[in-house]
């Protein structure tokens, strides 16, 4: 074999060499990148099975009230409402929430850690239900 077909032989076979490692590394980054996307994806559908698709949960709300003394005035008055919701919209509410009247100390603590949530959300705006109202 002559020194210019082993030269050439050699280079044919450090190119294949080089175009595997290249495939073998873009395969394995390719790999981790689906990997790391499955996992966000999976993320999400947890965060979404968190809240059906109609439930009941507390949001902060705000309403214009008349002065109970001076009647001709309007204030506005900030207050914790259970909220009912329809795909994921506010679609109806209740009164204000009173604090009181549960039979296990668990079930306060869990009601108050659903209010506390409520303060991460938009507020209400009563007046013009379901829009938000900006402070």
């Amino acid at each position: 074999m002559r020194e210019e077909d082993f030269i050439n032989t050699i280079i044919i076979i450090l190119l294949l060499v080089i175009a595997k490692v290249a495939f073998l590394l873009g395969y394995y980054r390719c790999k981790k990148d689906i990997e790391d996307e499955n996992k966000k994806i999976k993320l999400l559908k947890e965060k979404n099975k968190i809240a059906p698709q109609n439930y009941w949960n507390y949001r902060v709300a705000t309403r214009l009230y008349k002065h109970p003394i001076h009647k001709e005035e309007t204030c506005r008055e900030f207050l914790i409402i259970s909220c009912y919701y329809e795909h994921g919209k506010p679609t109806g509410y209740g009164e204000s929430v009173k604090m009181s009247g549960w039979e296990e100390v668990e079930d306060l603590k869990k009601t108050n850690k659903l209010i506390e949530l409520a303060f991460e959300k938009d507020i209400i705006d009563l007046d013009n239900f379901p829009k938000t109202f900006n402070l």
